[in-house]
């Protein structure tokens, strides 16, 4: 996105304004990480178990 820096007033003028004004184009550059955690699960009991302890905790992080 572009950002605008001016004197305020002179800034505006038509044509000289651009003595009083400064554009720059700022590039953000933002990263997603993800972690990816292997259990095993050695029935369906502990299948259930396992969901709502997964649940639990992403109402913690998103309630």
């Amino acid at each position: 996105h572009r950002v605008v820096r001016k004197v305020p007033l002179l800034g505006d003028i038509p044509i000289i304004g651009l003595l009083f004004r400064k554009t720059t184009t700022v590039i953000e550059k933002t990263s997603l990480l993800i972690f990816i955690t292997p259990h095993v699960i050695r029935s369906p009991e502990e299948m259930a178990e396992k969901t709502e302890e997964k649940k639990k905790e992403g109402e913690k992080v998103l309630p």
